[in-house]
């Protein structure tokens, strides 16, 4: 009970987490940027096509919450996706230089909390409670 608990615990974080950053960048756009200075109608066109991709991973992982026991097959890739966008903001500091402490924070939590999800969802499928 416990691990399912948890791992409930780190899906409703990243609702939380993912759909007010969503929300914030498809209502504000490019203006919602830390750090973003100026910028083009074509970037803020982009952003907000790509925040509703967040507002849509938000609302799936609601749909595996509600139903974890038939669902917790979905964890998986909804975890994975989150490690690599992580780790694709390690690669922009690679590829063109550190941006915002948001985005490095960001960063850090979208590993860790994809890496968490991992771990206790392999710990629910073998005890599903």
């Amino acid at each position: 009970m416990l691990i399912k608990r948890l791992l409930l615990g780190v899906l409703w974080l990243c609702v939380a987490i993912v759909l007010v950053i969503g929300a914030q960048l498809l209502l504000a756009g490019a203006s919602a940027i830390a750090g973003a200075g100026t910028f083009s109608n074509s970037i803020d066109s982009e952003v907000r096509f790509l925040a509703t991709f967040w507002v849509a991973y938000g609302l799936m992982i609601i749909w595996v919450a509600l139903n974890l026991r038939d669902r917790h097959a979905f964890i998986r890739p909804l975890m994975l996706t989150l490690v690599v966008s992580g780790l694709a903001r390690a690669l922009s500091i690679v590829m063109v230089g550190t941006p915002d402490q948001f985005y490095i924070t960001g960063m850090i939590v979208e590993i860790v909390l994809g890496l968490l999800g991992l771990g206790l969802h392999q710990l629910y499928r073998h005890n599903p409670q």
